[in-house]
């Protein structure tokens, strides 16, 4: 079994999941997923 554990699990990659991991990114944290169903950056 393969576990992966992550600081920060952003559910919706929608125009708000993609704000929020930008501004983890500039927050200087980079262990987090963005989980979504559908496109990237769709809403």
């Amino acid at each position: 079994m393969n576990v992966k554990t992550y600081d920060v699990v952003v559910v919706g990659g929608g125009a708000a999941g993609v704000g929020v991991a930008i501004a983890l990114k500039h927050a200087g944290i980079e262990n987090f997923i963005v989980i979504e169903r559908h496109t990237v950056g769709s809403s």
